[in-house]
């Protein structure tokens, strides 16, 4: 016959955690703490993947893959149809508005609402207001508001306007009602900006809607996929060859991002999570388990099953779980808004994810950790004979053989004592080992982060300004400008010319790869044959060459330096030749053989006479900063790196300069950092050390932060776990306390025996951390290491030693306490009690 005493188990369920209040605050605190770690893991990983993602579109201020302009109603038409592109949005250039202290004036710009809803509004932050459907609303970033002198702009605030609109010379003025307020991440590119947006009347009214002067921004199916389907989008349409130029910058950027390790590292910190939380649930589940097995055996012998014991320990750990679960998560929610910022920075503004994945994933991991808590506890429960527990007193029920007498000596009998139960030693040990490991590994890694190290690694100078214009490159004045700032130690400036290759067999396996590509826009090799091919020739320093031929394997020699600044050798970028045509470096070597001489014409779209040359390649480098890279001109997709004084001397004047690279005297980059910044203008760009090791030492401090927080949650994890043992292993081991101070035991040898007991958890605990978690910061610090951020490992001696002195002392006061508390009533109650 069926058992049926569902109610009797719930009951008993209910009053044996009515019973057990100070177990339950362990269990329930283990699992807030689970919990809350778990959530904080998602909310971290998402966030950091978005905010890696959508960092390179916000300095962008679209989220669109690629532009196109000017198309015609037959290729509106076909965009519209192609089943590639998922989004469309639409914009027009409108007028310039003028303002006295703003030299180039602000562009106003009409774009429709889904541009504004799904392109635009994506990258901002904080915004305020509405689209402004028709009438003179416009848009404005509070970066611009500020440009303009207005500081404390509302929603509904009139601002006038002098204006002229495109293709006229008359200007005019109007007032305009501001519609939205935003912050932008453009203007982190320096010179960058975002418009003036305005409605579609205003547009219409100044006559600048029509085909010609219609913009389209486009968001292709996949991401990963962007420069296949732009590709392919440029032979559907027939757009011109550069087309390439349409493509968004970001789209590079967020290609050659992968998910994967964040997964992988979320993954490892998930499971590692898992563990601590449940060496805690186990662990106070065990000794209460243990505390209770005569409990669990008289209820067996009323005729309990093995599965309504189950249910009843298991019943216990759920009900605490749907207790500390909400707080945990309710925390990782507000950390949210403090942590998740400080470790997803990233050069803009970071994102902060509340996708339904974070908290179902930290209630369901956290689930596991708590069910897997309780499972071995719960079998003990069920596997209990009537007899054994019965019999049970606390003490270890198998015999245990010794092959030696402790003859009287406390340490060894303190040694027996911690080892008896092995499974409770190494919960405990564990979940030392692991707070003080993770500790370790943090103040390790923040300890050998060498922010000028990075800096240093990551930009060659100490400032590189560039022209977003090929066709001017770089103004002589500005130039000059900057060479007479203060604490300007050094300015190396970079080169930018064009060159004409008569089409012969040097380039023959190269124009294959080409026409291949460009088949379908009516491109064929005859037309190289009788024209040749265009390339960008990039003019560099010496000096720079040096630094690249001294980090070499196999430096070139002196004669081929001399031969380099001849002009008869040169380097090439290749970039664009992987990316697009997706060719190895093997391939590419195959198509540009190293040692092949190429004859040029050089100067070809800045003299009227361009001249002739021949020049060896010498090898192929990275050149990180190459911003010339996406003016290519005639369709090619590479550019060769020539001598800068060598093409000064050929082509004088007329060379354009398109990067200058700017050094800073020692400790004096942060004001001219000010100084160059306030002299940018809309066409010029910056990267600055100065500002990447402001934000590297603003991320170092996060790293502290969030790694200290967590080493301490998994040092108190661990805390718990010790206190947890011995306070409630001292109770359970009370009648053997009795029974050896009636036989001549005197306090102090107990309390000395204890002690040692304290003494074998922190020596164990700190020998494992001196072997083994200072072995894995190493291994993790060289794993690191290959990033380039680290100067050298730097171990953290003074953070490791506060840490070990706090597990001495816990390991030491916790034992003597429980015992003192113990021992206040007289031997024979004792006794008597056990």
């Amino acid at each position: 016959m069926r058992n049926n005493n569902g109610a009797i188990v719930r009951k008993i369920t209910r009053r044996s955690l009515s019973a057990n209040k100070k177990r339950n605050f362990f269990i329930a605190v283990a699992i807030m703490l689970t919990g809350f770690m778990l959530a904080s893991v998602f909310s971290v990983g998402i966030s950091l993947i978005e905010s890696i993602t959508i960092s390179p579109f916000r300095l962008e201020g679209t989220l669109a893959h690629m532009g196109a302009a000017r198309l015609n109603e037959a290729q509106i038409e076909k965009l519209h149809n192609l089943d590639y592109v998922t989004n469309i949005g639409e914009s027009a250039r409108v007028a310039h508005a003028e303002f006295p202290h703003i030299d180039d004036g602000m562009l106003m710009v009409y774009i429709d609402r889904n541009t504004w809803e799904n392109f635009s509004s994506p990258t901002f932050t904080n915004i305020v207001g509405h689209y402004g459907e028709d009438g003179n609303w416009i848009k404005l970033s509070r970066h611009k508001l500020s440009e303009m002198g207005i500081e404390n702009a509302y929603v509904g605030m009139e601002i006038t306007l002098s204006f002229t609109p495109l293709g006229s010379d008359a200007s005019q003025t109007e007032t305009f009602t501001l519609a939205a307020i935003y912050t932008e991440f453009v203007s982190a590119h320096r010179g960058a900006f975002t418009p003036i947006f305005v409605s579609r009347s205003f547009a219409e009214r100044h006559g600048q809607i029509y085909p010609e002067n219609m913009n389209y921004q486009i968001i292709f199916r996949s991401l990963a996929r962007a420069m296949d389907y732009a590709e392919q989008l440029a032979s559907d349409l027939e757009l011109d060859s550069h087309w390439l130029m349409g493509v968004n910058t970001a789209v590079l950027a967020a290609a050659t991002f992968s998910p994967v390790p964040v997964y992988i590292s979320m993954g490892v910190i998930i499971v590692f999570l898992m563990l601590t939380g449940f060496l805690l649930i186990y662990n106070v589940m065990y000794v209460s388990v243990s505390k209770d097995v005569r409990f669990y055996g008289l209820l067996k012998t009323l005729g309990t099953t093995p599965k309504q014991l189950r249910r009843i320990v298991n019943g216990q750990v759920l009900r605490l779980y749907l207790i500390g679960l909400p707080v945990g998560l309710l925390l990782a929610a507000a950390a949210s808004f403090i942590f998740v910022p400080m470790f997803v920075t990233v050069s803009t503004e970071s994102v902060i994810s509340f996708s339904p994945v974070i908290y179902l994933g930290g209630a369901g991991f956290t689930l596991l950790t708590a069910y897997f808590g309780a499972f071995t506890s719960a079998r003990k429960a069920a596997r209990v004979s009537p007899i054994e527990a019965l019999r049970y007193t606390g003490e270890q029920l198998t015999k245990v053989k010794h092959r030696a007498s402790a003859r009287g000596k406390v340490s060894r009998m303190a040694f027996r004592n911690v080892f008896r139960e092995k499974k409770r030693a190494f919960v405990v040990l564990a979940s030392l080992f692991l707070g003080i490991t993770v500790f370790t590994v943090v103040m390790t890694m923040v300890n050998s982060l060498d922010t000028d190290y990075a800096v240093m690694d990551i930009y060659d100078h100490d400032f590189t300004i560039s022209s977003t214009v090929f066709g001017t490159g770089l103004e002589s004045e500005f130039i000059d400008n900057i060479t007479q700032l203060p604490y300007v130690e050094e300015v190396r400036p970079d080169f930018l010319t064009a060159a004409l290759l008569p089409y012969d067999e040097r380039i023959s396996r190269y124009v294959t790869h080409h026409v291949e590509h460009r088949e379908t826009w009516g491109v064929t090799r005859e037309m190289y044959v009788e024209n040749g091919m265009y390339f960008t020739v990039r003019g560099i320093d010496s000096a720079w060459l040096s630094e690249w031929n001294d980090g070499q394997a196999e430096p070139f020699s002196p004669a081929d330096i001399e031969a380099f600044k001849r002009g008869e050798l040169m380097f090439m970028d290749v970039t664009m030749l992987g990316l697009l045509y997706h060719l190895s470096h093997e391939e590419i070597e195959q198509v540009f053989p190293i040692g092949t001489v190429f004859d040029m014409m050089l100067g070809i779209d800045e003299m009227a006479e361009p001249i002739q040359i021949s020049a060896g390649l010498g090898g192929f480098a990275d050149f990180r900063h190459n911003t010339g890279m996406r003016f290519a001109v005639g369709g090619a997709v590479v550019q060769f790196h020539m001598y800068g004084g060598f093409l000064e001397n050929l082509l004088g004047e007329n060379l354009r300069i398109l990067h200058i690279n700017v050094n800073a005297t020692a400790g004096m980059d942060g004001v001219l950092n000010t100084a160059i910044t306030a002299m940018l203008s809309p066409t010029h760009e910056m990267v600055s050390r100065y500002e990447l090791r402001q934000r590297l030492a603003e991320e170092r401090q996060a790293v502290m932060v969030l790694g200290t927080g967590l080493s301490a949650i998994l040092g108190i994890i661990g805390i718990f776990n010790f206190i947890n043992v011995i306070s409630v292993g001292l109770l359970v081991r009370e009648r053997e306390f009795a029974a050896l101070e009636s036989v001549g035991m005197a306090k102090t040898q107990m309390r000395k025996m204890l002690r040692w007991e304290g003494a074998i958890y922190w020596i164990t605990t700190i020998a494992l951390s001196l072997i083994l978690g200072n072995g894995i910061a190493f291994g993790i610090f060289t794993l690191a290491d290959n990033a380039g951020h680290f100067a050298g490992f730097t171990y953290p001696l003074i953070p490791i030693a506060i840490a070990y002195a706090l597990i001495i002392v816990i390991c030491s006061v916790t034992p003597e306490i429980a015992y003192r508390s113990m021992s206040k009533t007289s031997l024979v109650e004792r006794l008597r009690e056990a």
